[in-house]
């Protein structure tokens, strides 16, 4: 599930912290909570932010969630503007897009600093393989930059909580775990990508020659038939998400499968971005579900 989904009904609002418990008692399934960050000047999601922080630093209510995923990858919009406005000798954009990517993660980071000690937190950093040289900017060596750029970045907002409101950080020592804990955490890049309709889309913008993606094509009619015998017991998808318009599909981050469930919400007539890798002529039906 997507950190940011939220639903109000009779005039009560229901966000990610109701919606997983409900799920995990209905479904008997922990939910996800991914997010790729937000932009530091949107308050409404800074002050939610800070209530799940709140929330999941009890390791009670962590321990109810399969994982809390923060997602650092090569592929934010805000980076590849910058890698473009650099290619285009517009050093000065790119220097300011850049620096807005690292800023945004390094506040991510901050405001989940009371959820970095649990092991249920989890940072995914993503990039191409190096050796391929057509992944110029988005491989693991331009992944490193990124991170020591945001460690650097977080490193000062600690030391300016240390002299200031000591809302995370009130020792020196403090500054020290938590950097600790997040280069331990940052220290492993994920280069073993999936070839998805987006990635297929990225690579062509970019030019990018590699082998070295996952195509997954040839196993996903394999589970298809799976999931025909027995959506509920089938084990080669374990996750489901919920889509902001209530639409649910069974996924494993390399595709998409969708149901015939949609939960009754007031935006689910309202169009959601297309999932990567979604399989487009098969539906899971609620019989299927419910066997």
């Amino acid at each position: 599930m997507h950190g940011y989904y939220y639903q109000r009904q009779k005039g009560k609002e229901y966000d990610f912290i109701d919606l997983a418990e409900e799920l995990t008692e209905a479904l008997g399934r922990k939910t996800v909570f991914d997010t790729s960050g937000w932009h530091i000047n949107n308050k409404k999601y800074q002050q939610r932010a800070e209530k799940y922080a709140k929330h999941f630093s009890d390791d009670k209510n962590m321990e109810k969630l399969k994982a809390f995923n923060v997602s650092f990858n090569v592929f934010n919009a805000s980076y590849i503007a910058s890698v473009k406005a650099a290619q285009n000798k517009d050093f000065e954009k790119a220097k300011r897009l850049r620096e807005r990517f690292v800023n945004n993660m390094a506040n991510t980071l901050f405001t989940f600093t009371p959820l970095a000690h649990h092991p249920n937190f989890n940072i995914l950093t993503r990039a191409f393989f190096h050796a391929d040289k057509t992944t110029k900017n988005f491989n693991d060596i331009n992944m490193v930059q990124l991170i020591q750029e945001t460690l650097n970045a977080l490193s000062k907002l600690y030391r300016q909580d240390l002299q200031g409101e000591q809302k995370y950080v009130k020792t020196p020592q403090d500054c020290k775990r938590f950097m600790e804990l997040y280069s331990q955490k940052l220290s492993v890049i994920d280069t073993t990508l999936n070839y998805s309709g987006r990635m297929q889309k990225f690579i062509k913008e970019h030019n990018i020659k590699t082998n070295r993606l996952q195509d997954h094509s040839k196993t996903t009619p394999i589970i298809i038939d799976r999931l025909k015998d027995n959506a509920r017991m089938a084990k080669v998808l374990m996750n489901r998400l919920i889509d902001t318009d209530g639409k649910v599909y069974h996924m494993d981050y390399a595709r998409f499968i969708p149901t015939e469930v949609q939960l009754n919400i007031d935006d689910k007539n309202t169009p959601t971005p297309k999932l990567a890798n979604l399989v487009e002529d098969f539906v899971i039906t609620k019989q299927n579900l419910n066997r």
